[in-house]
Order: C-alpha cells, then sequence, then structure tokens
C-alpha cells in the first residue's frame, strides 16, 4: 500500500499529452524503475507497477518490449493491463510488422482490459489495433468510420467505456445493422464543427440501453462554431441515448477565441430526465434540470473576455434553477487534459471546508478544496529551459531544445527494468500546473 501511495495513479496520467523528460508520465515512470531496484523484496511488490500501463511512443519500442515480454514467458505478460499507441507507423515498412507484432503481444497480455490508439498519424489499413479483452477503448482522430465500425463489430458486447472522434460516416455505412453495446457505461464523443451531424447517423446505428456517462468535447478553433452553438445533432443523439444519464459533461478545448461563443444545452438536458452530474463547458448559457445534484463548471481560459460570462452561468447555479442542487464545484482549466477527472474526483468528496486534500507526486499536484478542483503551480528554476508556462498559468507543455535528450538512450532489453524511451514509452502527460492564484480570482466575487 505504501508503494502505491508513491507512484502517481493512472487517472492522472496521460501519455500522450506532450513529449520530455519532465512530464509527469516520465518521472512516474522513473519512480517506478527506482523502487524496483531497492532490493529484491521492493522488485517483486513493484514490478506490476512498472508493467501494468505500457505506452508506444515510437515504433521501435514495440519489438523491443515484446521481446522483455517474451523473455519471461506467463510473467511479466501477465502484469500488463493498459497498453496505448502513440507512435507513427509508417505502413509501407512497418504496417504488416506491426500488426504481427501486436498479435503476439495481445496474446502474451491477458489481462489487457484498456487499449489506446491515439497516434496523431493515420492508422494503415489491415492492422489489428484492439485485443479481445478489450473492455475499454480510446481512438483517436485517426480512426476513422470504417475502422471504428469493424472494431464496435468486435467489441460491442464487451466494451464498458469508449473514447472516439466522431468522424464522417460513409453513407454505405448508414444501413448497417444496429450494434447493441449491452455493458457500455461511459462515453466520450469528441465532436467538431464539421462532423458533429453525424451524431444522428450514430445514435441510430447503436444501440446503448447501460450507457450512463457521456461526455461531448467540442474541439476545433471557435471562430469555425457559430456564435450561439447549435444543439440540434446534440439532443437527437441523446433523445436516444439519454433517458438513463447519470452523468453529462460537455468538455472544452481552450482556444483564445473561446470567447465569440456560447453553447445553450438547456434542450439537451430536457432529454435527460435522470440527471444527477452536470459538467459545464465555461461558456454555456444559464440552464435549469429539477434533478441534478452536483454541478461543475470549468474555469475560461480567456479570463478577460469570458469572465462576465462564466460568472452569470456560476450566479445561475442555485436551488430555483436546480431545486435538487446539493454542491457547485468549478475545476481550474489545466485539468482539462484529463478528461474524465471530474468523475474519477467526484464533487462529493469534499463537503466542507476541512475535508480538502491534496494529491502530490512528481510533476502533479492537484488540490481539492470545498467547491473548487485545481492545481498547484510548481516551482520553476530561473535556469535552464523556458517551461512553457505563460504568464496566465495555463497548460505547461515541455518541448526539448535536444531532439537526443528527448530520444533518450538505448536500454537493453530485461525484465527488471526497461528504459521509459525504449520498452515502456516515454510518451508523456503535463506537468500538470495550475494555479491557485488570479486563475480564480473572479470566484471571489461571485
Amino acid at each position: 500500500m505504501i508503494l502505491l501511495r508513491s507512484v502517481a495513479p493512472s487517472f492522472l496520467l496521460d501519455p500522450t499529452i506532450s513529449p520530455g523528460p519532465d512530464s509527469s508520465w516520465c518521472q512516474a515512470l522513473r519512480q517506478k524503475k527506482s523502487l524496483i531496484l531497492v532490493c529484491r523484496e521492493w522488485y517483486k511488490v513493484s514490478l506490476p507497477l512498472l508493467y501494468e500501463d505500457v505506452c508506444f511512443r515510437r515504433i521501435s519500442q514495440l519489438p523491443v518490449f515484446l521481446h522483455t515480454v517474451e523473455s519471461a514467458p506467463g510473467e511479466l505478460g501477465s502484469l500488463v493491463k493498459r497498453l496505448s499507441i502513440y507512435a507513427f507507423i509508417p505502413d509501407n515498412r512497418y504496417g504488416a510488422a506491426t500488426n504481427r507484432y501486436l498479435r503476439r503481444l495481445f496474446d502474451l497480455c491477458p489481462r489487457l482490459t484498456l487499449f489506446g490508439y491515439t497516434s496523431p498519424c493515420d492508422l494503415p489499413p489491415n492492422v489489428l489495433i484492439a485485443p479481445i479483452t478489450t473492455t475499454h477503448l480510446v481512438l483517436g482522430e485517426t480512426v476513422k468510420f470504417d475502422t471504428l465500425s469493424k472494431l464496435m463489430a468486435q467489441l460491442s458486447i464487451v466494451l464498458e467505456s469508449l473514447t472516439f472522434h466522431v468522424t464522417a460516416v460513409d453513407r454505405g455505412f448508414w444501413n448497417t445493422p444496429t450494434q447493441s453495446f449491452p455493458r457500455l457505461h461511459s462515453l466520450l464523443c469528441v465532436i467538431s464543427p464539421g462532423t458533429r451531424k453525424h451524431l444522428a447517423a450514430l445514435a441510430n446505428m447503436w444501440t446503448l440501453p447501460s450507457l450512463c456517462h457521456l461526455t461531448f468535447k467540442i474541439i476545433g478553433n471557435t471562430i469555425n462554431w457559430e456564435p450561439r452553438i447549435t444543439t440540434h445533432d446534440f439532443v437527437l443523439f441523446c433523445s436516444v441515448h439519454g433517458k438513463n444519464l447519470k452523468s453529462l459533461h460537455f468538455h472544452p478545448e481552450y482556444w483564445w477565441s473561446m470567447s465569440t461563443y456560447c453553447i445553450d444545452i438547456q434542450r439537451v438536458v430536457d432529454v435527460c430526465s435522470s440527471l444527477e452530474h452536470l459538467i459545464l463547458h465555461p461558456k454555456t448559457l444559464p440552464l435549469t434540470h429539477p434533478n441534478v445534484k452536483w454541478v461543475d463548471i470549468w474555469l475560461p481560459h480567456v479570463r478577460s473576455s469570458c469572465a462576465e460570462d462564466w460568472k452569470r452561468l456560476y450566479q445561475s447555479v442555485n436551488s430555483q434553477s436546480f431545486p435538487s442542487l446539493v454542491g457547485i464545484r468549478v475545476i481550474s482549466n489545466p485539468l482539462s487534459c484529463l478528461f474524465d477527472i471530474p468523475r474519477t474526483i467526484p464533487p462529493g468528496m469534499v463537503n466542507r471546508d476541512d475535508e480538502g486534500f491534496e494529491l502530490e507526486f512528481p510533476g502533479i499536484h492537484v488540490k481539492h478544496n470545498y467547491g473548487h478542483l485545481g492545481t498547484i503551480e510548481p516551482t520553476w528554476s530561473d535556469e535552464g529551459v523556458d517551461s512553457g508556462l505563460d504568464d496566465d498559468g495555463d497548460l505547461y507543455i515541455y518541448v526539448s531544445e535536444n531532439e537526443d535528450e528527448d530520444e533518450g538512450e538505448c536500454s537493453d532489453c530485461n525484465t527488471t527494468a526497461s528504459d521509459e524511451d525504449d520498452t515502456l514509452a516515454s510518451s508523456t502527460e503535463d506537468g500538470t500546473e495550475g494555479e491557485e492564484n488570479d486563475a480564480f480570482f473572479f470566484i471571489d466575487e461571485v
């Protein structure tokens, strides 16, 4: 238990956020490697921590890791629970080989339940990208609808959570037989101005009887959205699948042009009668719901131009608009890279001032006070690389000026420790910096 408390939990780590050796992902990986080198007893206890969460940021890491797992049959593979691919896969050279490697690796990892393909590069055709044991699937924007459809046909019976980008639905797939997802309870749809119209097609193609947590992530430069975002497509989707929803989340993508639009979701929540937890985009217009108990609101990114709209939204969340309201919480924008954090750290955990807590790990410092979930800004050295943190304390992204430093040194393939860049994959998360200072300045006035 002590060792578990020394390593950041997986819900605070996302290996795709930012590259660099000082990211929270790499720091957590170095921490795990340090633990297994202390002594033989610590090695036995810490080895599962090292191998349970794997990410490949370069395709060359895949055969190296496969060799490591094969060198200890039945030992290391059974420790892998989550596996993600963020690497570029050149189809003409490595597509077929990648497929072979993944098939072998999936066979060696019987406990693998979460699989992610979030590479910024197109997925080569005919590459198998999900094992049959997958219950949690995360897909990036390069996974097109035809691939998504094939995956759903394979995994729909066992999937419990799905994250995907809504892509253009080819008319040839509109007559696809309805797919049932009897166990799917959590769905995250990434929506752009050009793809939201395909939500209606998906609503009619999928049956989601167990869906209780739904997230719409609004992406794309906000100048491409109309000033008042039309939610007709969201209403169509929720009218089919929203009757059992317990939480509904409109997740923002932070652009400086966020101030140019607003979003009215009243019609969406009207068709979700069982809602208990509502997580609101900072540009949401005031709304009402009879059954919502908890309301989270993301803080705005562009404070100077969005603060007044945000304050109106915050002040509108009261017992008149929400008769069942138990509490309201604001969430700092640096945490927006962790899509599911409003549910993994639910608002009901802190109901009084004296119940607040902090989660502090290398590169991560999250603080939950009564009514506020945020991050603590780190103390930066005056020397060295530019931190990448702007004056407003926005999301820190480390970019190494030295390519060799970012790539790391080559490691050997042993079963005791593997280099973060060549076996367990040095993809990273942000430093989860945030602020407790002026980012919260206008809350005191409401």
